[in-house]
């Protein structure tokens, strides 16, 4: 028996188990990159979920990584820890960050 937990999308099956927003939202993102040096830079996510988030950084930050961000969704501001569960290195020096949420909160 073949069990799938996923949903159907654009013509594959989506092995997420929560839906996402695919739209680029304004975000603060804090964190160590590859060589533990400290940033803090403005950006915006590629995609969102319930579960983590979809980022595109100019700089190479490892797997297992722990990230803070800050967003907004429409009048709701959000803050969340994270860890880094993927990585994709783009041409041009960038990494593509598969982002789980470990904990989130809404902010004031």
């Amino acid at each position: 028996m073949n069990v799938s937990l996923g949903f159907f999308r654009q013509g594959r099956c989506e092995r997420r188990l929560k839906p996402r927003i695919e739209a680029y939202i304004p975000a603060r993102i804090r964190g160590l990159d590859a060589n533990g040096k400290s940033f803090d830079l403005e950006t915006k996510l590629g995609n969102l979920s319930a579960g983590g988030l979809y980022v595109r950084l100019n700089m190479a930050v490892h797997a297992n990584a722990a990230l803070f961000t800050v967003f907004s969704l429409a009048e709701l501001k959000v803050a969340a820890r994270g860890v880094v569960c993927r990585v994709e290195r783009l041409p041009g020096g960038f990494c593509g960050l598969g982002v789980r949420f470990n904990r989130y909160r809404l902010l004031p």
